[in-house]
């Protein structure tokens, strides 16, 4: 069983809000975290205001004292009880408002879609659900040609699900951006950006989904994770994250230079000679470009010889490479 801790900040998780006439209004719900004692003030951070506990009660029996795990019902003064159905009590100052944050992801493995980079979704922390986009990236991936067993890929998702998730988040690091979430890796994160901000206190947990699903029968709930930082737009910007960027074309041309023995050449070789290298006498798809001044300086019948001799070497050089 855990142990309870008193100590620290309220945050009491409010389910239900209702009025006693002559006596004030009444909210019930579960303290997460610290203590509350009557005559102690606790805000509201969605109503933006402060109220003095007047009395409690566990179980229909008054109370003087709460912590940390009791079930209980605060009783408070000039609180409009319609303004307040589900939400947060806590110690003033406590709970702070966050609409972009750095989370470490993991994909719900009952979630059979794939979770990609900047598609809405709805996020919940507490009894709070907005909607939001999120930025998904993580440590280079390496890539490997090794192909994991059945029993290799049961035996990695039992070790992944007993990780917990990280509580810290190194902004000197160099990421990879990633266009949607690995079920396979553990070490994920995201930049989390909310339509509306909510109110909690770092770190706190959430739950992604996609609540608008038209598929029946199917899990909804996509990702978890634990918001650890919240960001500015300057703190973001400043993230060392990458992605990955590749192009494919046609080598045009290939400029080689030659030596011989005390004379170096440069040759110019076109895409159309790296497809008929293997023909070694093809001068007409390979030009001497720069020649030094002896070469130029050769008879016609020698200087044939050294361009077929290059010719030669060059081919080679290629067909080996």
């Amino acid at each position: 069983m855990p142990q309870r801790d008193p100590d620290g900040p309220l945050h009491f998780a409010i389910d239900h809000c209702f009025p006693i006439k002559g006596q004030g209004t009444v909210i019930t719900g579960t303290v997460l975290s610290g203590s509350l004692a009557i005559g102690q003030e606790i805000e509201f951070p969605e109503l933006k205001t402060t109220r003095k506990v007047k009395s409690m009660q566990m179980f229909k029996q008054p109370v003087k004292h709460i912590a940390q795990g009791d079930r209980a019902g605060v009783c408070v003064t000039q609180l409009d009880a319609k303004a307040l159905e589900r939400g947060i009590a806590c110690t003033p100052g406590y709970m702070h408002f966050i609409s972009t944050a750095v989370v470490n992801v993991r994909q719900i493995r009952f979630f059979k879609a794939t979770c990609k980079t900047d598609k809405k979704f709805h996020f919940t922390v507490g009894h709070t659900t907005v909607m939001g986009t999120a930025t998904f990236f993580g440590p280079p991936k390496i890539e490997t040609d090794e192909v994991p067993t059945a029993e290799a890929k049961a035996a990695a998702a039992v070790a992944l699900a007993r990780t917990p998730l990280l509580l810290k988040f190194d902004k000197e690091k160099i990421y990879e951006w990633q266009e949607e979430l690995d079920v396979e890796r553990a070490e994920q994160w995201a930049i989390l950006h909310l339509e509306a901000p909510v109110a909690c206190s770092l770190p706190c947990a959430g739950i992604g989904s996609h609540l608008d699903s038209e598929k029946e029968n199917t899990c909804r709930l996509a990702f978890h994770g634990m918001m650890v930082q919240s960001l500015t737009q300057e703190e973001t910007e400043t993230l060392k994250i990458f992605k990955r960027r590749s192009k494919e074309g046609q080598v045009d041309r290939l400029d080689l230079v030659v030596r011989v023995g005390r004379l170096y050449l440069v040759v110019q070789v076109g895409h159309h000679d790296l497809d008929n290298c293997h023909r070694p006498n093809s001068r007409q798809s390979i030009k001497t470009l720069e020649t030094s001044d002896r070469v130029a300086a050769m008879r016609h019948s020698d200087k044939s010889n050294l361009i077929q001799l290059v010719i030669r070497l060059t081919c080679n050089c290629i067909r080996s490479k």
